[in-house]
């Protein structure tokens, strides 16, 4: 059997100067609340090889074969619960990581358990199931925590950051205050949650929302181009969460697709800069 005495330092070896000690000890100690281990699987694997090593996870779904091209699953996971295969994934990144698991879907009735001890929250669940989505926002809000929601769009990602101190989830999907979540009929939410999101998506991706609308597709695309953008832009927001630097914006927004031209001028402009005679007269 492999062992490595000094395992932990050696796995987040490569982070040395960029992080302090004391910075990556509090890493170490970060709470993360997986809910939702299907993109979240993603998000959970990345943050373990960051140095993250206290998660809770919860699905009660089960590994597909649809899975396999995007989440941090293989073959022998098939048919698995997502929680518990997902366990297994971060002990095989990290032996010392410490995983509390819940093998059942977020719900109404769970939330308050699975929030106790937990820093920050990751909501991964599905926009079928609104009054969880909801559930959990309105119990982190009431604790004060963090909450990241991110979204694979296409190729490309979008992240919100919701603040303890922010505008809430459900003032952004036009709800009164007062409403409860066991009050959501789920035809609505997910009217305004589409509503929500359309203003983000690229304009490629329009054809293809109409299809899925129609019924015409069954699933909105997601390529694993997504799913790797999104966790590197999750895993660097929790690390500025848990360090305790400024997230700024209400919510604060990430958007970002390599198919769009956006990095193509990025690339034009640093080529200009390299080109500019001045830039080598001073060098």
């Amino acid at each position: 059997m492999f062992v490595l005495k000094n395992y932990y330092s050696e796995l987040t070896s490569r982070n040395t100067g960029l992080l302090t000690a004391e910075e990556q000890e509090k890493i170490k100690d970060t709470r993360i609340l997986i809910a939702g281990c299907g993109v979240g699987s993603v998000v959970a694997a990345a943050s373990a090889r960051f140095g993250f090593a206290n998660f809770v996870l919860a699905d009660g779904d089960k590994v597909e074969i649809s899975n396999l091209n995007r989440q941090e699953y293989v073959k022998n996971d098939v048919e698995t619960n997502k929680a518990i295969a997902l366990k297994n994934k971060l002990l095989s990144i990290n032996p010392g990581v410490k995983v509390k698991v819940m093998p059942r879907f977020v719900k109404i009735n769970n939330v308050k358990s699975l929030l106790k001890g937990v820093d920050i929250v990751v909501d991964t669940i599905d926009p079928e199931d609104g009054q969880a989505i909801l559930a959990l926002h309105q119990e982190a809000r009431k604790n004060k925590k963090y909450i990241i929601s991110p979204y694979d769009m296409g190729f490309g990602s979008l992240v919100i950051v919701y603040r303890p101190d922010g505008k809430t989830y459900k003032e952004l999907l036009g709800y009164p205050k007062n409403k409860s979540a066991a009050t959501i009929i789920q035809e609505d939410f997910y009217s305004r949650f589409l509503n929500h999101t359309m203003k983000y998506i690229p304009a490629y991706l329009y054809p293809v929302v109409d299809k899925l609308l129609k019924g015409e597709i069954k699933h909105f695309p997601q390529p694993i181009i997504a799913a790797q953008m999104l966790s590197s832009i999750v895993v660097n927001l929790i690390k500025k969460i848990s360090l305790g630097q400024k997230i700024t914006g209400n919510p604060y927004i990430i958007s970002l697709d390599p198919e769009l031209a956006q990095a193509e001028k990025v690339n034009k402009q640093h080529e200009k800069k390299l080109a500019d005679p001045r830039r080598r007269r001073s060098g």
